[in-house]
């Protein structure tokens, strides 16, 4: 009974912690990336207009109904965006301590994926409120991936389960999962030949191949609607692939490791210990040999006949690593993967790998397993308690930049280009930071609310 109340308190709790901690180090005020939302959308935010294009997908289109109801009812709030964000990510771990509940799970690991799963390791994605719709996301990804477990890949699966699995992708790609596309749509393929190669029925076969067609169809729709969208990437080199292999030949093995070392302690915490970059390398190795010996764990205690959540978690965390080190290292920067804006996608690495220690449970005569989970488990809450106990102290100093970015935002014009730019993190154009604060300013929005 306790347990079965954990799986709801848990994502409870973490909200409110998340809620305080952006109460703290927070104010209600624009910046970066709402400076190019406010220019695309806001002079209209019931157009339609930029959404009319072939790179509609790239516009995340839900945020269009989402914005509307800011608009409408908070005057433009980064700050009920960020609660959005923190809503979801809650709905995601509620999902996540479902199964873990279900398959009997001990209270150590329920409380490794809460300490894991609301750290504060996300706090750039949690303050920059743009970025709810990504937590949005990473729902809808993991309510598929519990929905075809339990209903397809555990039962006979019924129409409903069918039609769910083959409409689920459309919905997550059209609406909500644009950069993050790749790792679902990879993460599904895998989890789909996984499922089809351990079962080895025809029947089972067939349905999967429907539901195939129904992750490649909606993925290709969205790559054709990137290649029709401009991205913008301040500070990275023209330099080819082949040319930085020739001059920096580590550097995406660096890159590759070193965001493995982020999932476990914090970037800003890893700099603020001043710790040599070989350490850090070797905390990532750590972390990917832990991930190695789940992987190694689910196959050999045959976990993959209770469940296959566990791995298809364990697939979306490992392509997320491998993504962002060949899309990032054109910063030519060995701690880009490390950003804090990686861990929401990086975590399910670590629940999946608690997810299968869960799951298994261990008998007294496996003592050296007992052993190696215990440490595995100590590891990450040590890890991710450093990071928050960094982030919490460090709330008040992000607090007084959100109050700069306030005092600023309400008299603009002072400002010269660089000032604005470094206040409000967006080097692209001073000019456009001018032109998105007007917008704001002239329809009574965000912090210009009370000029109304």
């Amino acid at each position: 009974m306790l347990k079965k109340l954990l799986y709801i308190l848990f994502p409870i709790m973490g909200a409110l912690f998340l809620v305080a901690y952006i109460k703290a180090s927070t104010l209600d005020v624009v910046y970066t990336d709402y400076i190019r939302i406010i220019n695309s959308y806001m002079p209209d935010v019931y157009s339609l207009k930029p959404y009319l294009g072939a790179d509609i997908l790239t516009r995340l289109p839900v945020s269009y109904f989402e914005r509307i109801i800011n608009v409408a009812l908070f005057s433009y709030s980064t700050r009920f965006d960020m609660y959005m964000g923190i809503i979801f990510l809650s709905l995601s771990s509620f999902v996540i301590y479902k199964f873990a509940v279900e398959q009997k799970a001990p209270l150590v690991i329920l409380v490794s994926i809460f300490i894991v799963y609301f750290s504060l390791n996300k706090w750039e994605m949690l303050s920059n409120g743009t970025g709810w719709v990504h937590f949005f996301a990473f729902f809808l990804f993991t309510l598929h991936y519990y929905l075809y477990d339990k209903y397809v890949y555990k039962k006979e699966a019924s129409k409903k389960a069918d039609i769910c699995m083959c409409v689920l992708p459309y919905i997550s790609i059209f609406l909500t999962a644009g950069p993050y596309t790749a790792i679902y749509a990879l993460s599904l393929i895998l989890l789909y030949l996984t499922a089809v190669l351990i079962k080895r029925n025809v029947k089972f076969f067939k349905r999967h191949i429907k539901y195939l067609i129904n992750i490649l169809i909606p993925t290709l729709i969205y790559i054709y609607s990137m290649k029709h969208s401009v991205e913008e990437h301040a500070g990275s080199t023209s330099m080819s692939m082949g040319e930085v292999l020739k001059a920096m030949p580590d550097l995406f093995v660096r890159l590759y490791l070193k965001s493995f070392a982020s999932i476990l302690v914090g970037v800003e915490t890893i700099n603020d210990l001043k710790l040599d970059s070989n350490i850090v390398m070797a905390m990532g190795v750590v972390v990917l040999l832990a991930y190695i010996y789940a992987i190694f764990l689910y196959f050999r205690k045959k976990v993959y006949k209770t469940s296959l959540f566990p791995l298809v978690l364990m697939f979306s965390a490992l392509i997320s690593h491998l993504l962002v080190t060949l899309s990032r290292w054109i910063f030519l920067n060995d701690t880009y993967g490390m950003s804090s804006r990686y861990a929401l996608q990086f975590q399910f690495g670590v629940v999946a790998l608690l997810l299968i220690l869960g799951i298994l449970g261990y008998k007294k005569k496996e003592k050296n397993n007992i052993h190696i989970a215990a440490g595995i488990c100590v590891l990450f809450i040590v890890g991710n308690v450093m990071t928050n106990s960094y982030e919490m102290n460090m709330a008040k100093y992000r607090k007084e930049n959100f109050e700069k970015k306030y005092e600023a935002a309400l008299e603009f014009e002072k400002y010269s280009d660089k000032e604005l730019n470094e206040i409000f993190q967006y080097r692209h154009d001073a000019e456009r930071i001018r032109k998105a604060l007007g917008i704001l300013r002239d329809a009574g929005l965000n912090v210009y609310k009370e000029r109304r």
